[in-house]
């Protein structure tokens, strides 16, 4: 199986964003990083929301100062406290008032779109009404949802949660089920599902989060302060991430379906030449590494850059239980990759010590050093070498 080639020019393609911002942080993260990156979203959708939902989206766009057009499907809606944002959020909105919306009809008559992308992290409600509005404008949609089980993915990688399970309910596709149907049915658009053998495998560990000034870091760390668990499975974030990068998650043409029960029980089949793709496998580390060296394309006016503490995390890298020589080698490439270091060699990094390695001390980004003098005890002799040497 192939993994997905990007036939579409990422850099001139907008991007339409539906997200449901309740409960949980995947779908703000999931926003904060396509701003950050600045990702050419031009449109934000979301369905039924809450107040606190609508301003959370109005204040943080104009933060950004994004031109996106904020539309509004289905009717403002009351939820109760838990059911609402998070409240990791709640500093975010205060003295926050309701911003100017436009309803998802009135933009469809009014905004006729040229094919697009289109991002769902909830209920496929309003990609189902922008498909069926003009039939002749073709669509690429990345949806996170949908199952694909061992008959499809192989069973090296099917999560241990869903081992011998060939058809499972999956959240998004059954919240609107009509609407499901009808994305699937539709002849307007390419499908790619990022379903739960991948999403349920994409998680962050607060020890992840570099110390570099972003909005994104900034949620991360906001929310693990008020989580008791110190890792979080970001579903909606890898599946937006899977836009831009080909080698991130690989997928498999299929044609998805669902039981009759009255909690829908999705599952695929292969079907080649299909316009239904779905996930079969997630490179963790690609993912992981991501998110260990995030830095925003487009920063915050008056954003500090303080200095990264890589001691710290290159000995958490070598502390982890049970890495092999090439893993620290690689762990410790990811770590000085901002600093201009390419390639450490084996030979370099055998004897290891971590000991010696946390009292190394790299620059803040930026600057430029001419020259690192590590201890010798990390390389078994004294070594002097520029970072391009490294290189």
């Amino acid at each position: 199986m192939k993994k997905k080639q990007n036939t579409q020019n990422t850099t001139e393609k907008n991007i339409w964003l539906d997200v449901e911002l309740r409960e949980d942080i995947d779908d703000f993260l999931t926003l904060i990083y396509a701003l950050e990156q600045n990702t050419p979203v031009n449109v934000v959708s979301i369905h039924n929301p809450s107040e606190k939902e609508l301003r959370l989206l109005g204040v943080t766009l104009k933060r950004f100062d994004s031109k996106a057009v904020l539309v509004v499907a289905g009717e403002k809606t009351d939820y109760p406290p838990e059911k609402d944002i998070h409240t990791s959020l709640y500093n975010r909105i205060q003295g926050v008032g309701a911003p100017n919306t436009v309803t998802l009809a009135t933009f469809l008559s009014e905004s006729p779109l040229p094919g697009q992308r289109f991002f769902c992290g909830g209920s496929l409600h309003t990609l189902a009404h922008v498909l069926a509005n003009d039939k002749s404008v073709r669509w690429h949609a990345y949806i996170q949802g949908g199952y694909a089980g061992a008959n499809v993915v192989g069973d090296h990688n099917v999560l241990k949660k869903f081992r011998g399970r060939e058809a499972v309910p999956t959240w998004n596709l059954n919240l609107d089920l009509t609407a499901s149907i009808a994305v699937l049915s539709a002849s307007n658009v390419q499908c790619y599902f990022i379903s739960k053998n991948v999403c349920h495998n994409a998680w962050v560990d607060q020890r992840d989060v570099n110390d570099f000034p972003s909005e994104f870091n900034r949620v991360l760390v906001d929310y693990f302060a008020k989580n008791r668990w110190p890792n979080k499975c970001m579903h909606d974030l890898v599946a937006f991430m899977a836009m831009y990068s080909d080698d991130l998650i690989e997928f498999a043409p299929v044609t998805l379906q669902h039981s009759e029960d009255e909690r829908a029980k999705w599952s695929s089949s292969l079907c080649p030449g299909s316009e239904q793709s779905i996930s079969i496998a997630l490179d963790t580390v690609q993912f992981s590494r991501l998110i260990r060296l995030y830095q925003p394309k487009k920063s915050l006016p008056n954003a500090a850059r303080p200095r990264l503490d890589l001691c710290e995390q290159i000995d958490t890298v070598l502390q982890q239980a049970e890495l092999s020589l090439e893993q620290k080698v690689r762990g410790i490439e990811i770590l000085l990759s901002p600093y201009g270091v390419k390639a450490v060699t084996k030979d370099q990094l055998s004897p290891l010590d971590p000991v010696a390695l946390t009292q190394l001390s790299f620059p803040p980004v930026g600057d430029t050093p001419v020259e690192q003098t590590l201890p010798q005890k990390v390389y078994g002799s004294p070594v002097k070498a520029s970072r391009n040497r490294l290189r």
